[in-house]
Parts: C-alpha cells; structure tokens; sequence
C-alpha cells in the first residue's frame, strides 16, 4: 500500500466493488451466450460453435441482472467464440467498454469515463487497464479471474485510486489515493 488515505472505515471503500463487478460483467456476457446455447443443446456434451460479435451494444444489457447497479450507459465493442461442450468450453475473445456511465446504488455513487478491455482466453478473463472517474477521482483495476468451467474460481486484481471519492448515499465521506491487490480464492 502507499499513498495518503482518508476514510471512515474499510466498509466504505468501493474498489473491490468495482473490480468485482467488471469481472461479473465478462461472466454475464458468458452466461448470456451460453444461455442461448443450453437452449438449443440436446445433450450436454453435444459439442458446439458459436460466435458473437458485439457492435455498439449498450453496456446496459450486460448489467440488467445486477440490482445494485443502475442508470447504466456506454457501449461494448468486440468478439465471443465459444466452442466445445457445456462441461468443458473454450472461449476467446476481448470486449471493450467506453463511454460509460454506471450508478452504484448502494453507495449513492456515480462512475463516469468507464472504460477499459477483458479479455477472454479460456479459462481466463483478463481485465486490461479498467478506468473510471467520480469528479476528479480515477481508479484503474487491471488483473485477472481464473475459471473453472463458466464459473470464477481465483482472482488476482489491482486496484490503484487517485483522490477517489468514497460515497455513502451521494455524500463524500472520505478519499482515496493508493494501491492494493485483491487475491484469493472463490470456491
């Protein structure tokens, strides 16, 4: 850790937040595209191709599911291939998000400048240089989520912060300029 740091409490810091929710975006498009497949799957080891290519759809439909995040906007460029079985897929692929607007409601907290590219390597996501901004704020979150099968398993992310505001109900209660490493283990 280095940096200065001004806050109330561990609780209120958003970054593991934000980083947890741009790894459960990659999963969403995953579950998405293999949602589609299990509907039209007769077996589950009937083996499959499928290919999606993203142009200009809105980062709102990757974010539905997710009941903490609201008055989502901004785009995601980019390509999906899976193939395989349901029980053992291999996906490739890298999406990118910009000109994102994301509201984390729990916090009362706007994220602006979203943006930033994932990566999809088969039993890897790799976020690449995730930025947003809250006024003068920026935080990035770079790193990986290991899965087994559709499912994360392990992650390993940095998380760096400059004057990053930490909101409780829209108010600024403290921030935060530093560095740390989530890691660990999720099954």
């Amino acid at each position: 850790y280095s940096g200065a740091m001004r806050r109330r409490s561990n609780k209120d810091n958003p970054m593991p937040l934000l980083a947890i929710g741009a790894a459960l975006m990659a999963i969403g498009f995953l579950g998405t595209l293999f949602g589609n497949l299990i509907k039209a799957s007769v077996s589950r080891q009937r083996e499959f191709l499928a290919d999606a290519d993203l142009r200009g759809t809105p980062l709102a439909t990757a974010l539905f599911w997710m009941p903490s995040i609201g008055d989502v906007e901004g785009t995601i460029e980019g390509f999906v291939q899976a193939d395989g079985t349901f029980l053992d897929p291999e996906v490739s692929g890298q999406l990118a998000v910009s000109d994102g607007h994301i509201e984390l409601k729990s916090f009362g907290q706007r994220l602006d400048g979203v943006e930033g590219t994932l990566l999809l390597e088969g039993d890897r996501i790799t976020l690449q240089d995730v930025r947003a901004r809250d006024g003068d704020g920026v935080t990035t979150i770079a790193g990986d989520v290991a899965l087994d099968g559709l499912m994360p398993s392990d992650v390993r992310l940095r998380l760096r912060a400059t004057e990053f505001p930490v909101r409780e109900e829209g108010s600024i209660m403290a921030a935060i300029t530093g560095d740390a490493v989530l890691q660990g283990s999720l099954s």
